[in-house]
Order: C-alpha cells, then structure tokens, then sequence
C-alpha cells in the first residue's frame, strides 16, 4: 500500500458521495466498497467506517452525512450515506 492510498481513498470516497448521492438518493457500504475495488483502492467495513469518520468530523468542514443503518438477515448491514451540499 503505498503512502498516498489513505488519502487518495478518502478523496474518491468524497467525490463519489459528493456527485452520486444526495438525501434521497444514498450509497451502502457496499456501493462505497465496489466503487474503490473497481479502481484498485483496497479497502474493508472498518475503513470505510474510519474513513466516514475523518469525512464527517467538523475538522475538516465536510458535509457528508450518514443518513441510516440497515439490517437485515438477507443482506447483513449496510450503512447508507449521502453527501449533503
């Protein structure tokens, strides 16, 4: 993993929420998940929980938001999130 994949990854995970999720319109975990594999970024639920967290803390001045957690015996946990503008 090189130095940069921390940042980087919080990056598109920013872009990502910013240009394809509003209030209405939200991304699960798993989205988020698939997104950063499809472009070679690895990453796990943890980091995305961690990486959610340095994205919403009121630090950086982000807007992004998690709008609900879902549970469901068919699909497990899945935690829907949105980029408030």
């Amino acid at each position: 993993m090189g130095a940069n994949t921390g940042k980087i990854r919080l990056l598109r995970l920013y872009q990502y929420l910013r240009d394809n999720t509003d209030v209405d319109h939200a991304a699960t975990t798993y989205d988020l998940l698939d997104m950063l594999a499809a472009e070679g970024i690895q990453a796990d639920r943890k980091t995305l929980k961690s990486d959610m967290e340095v994205l919403t803390s009121e630090a950086t001045g982000h807007a992004v938001a998690e709008v609900a957690v879902t549970r469901t015996a068919t699909t497990g946990t899945a935690a829907s999130l949105s980029c408030r503008s």
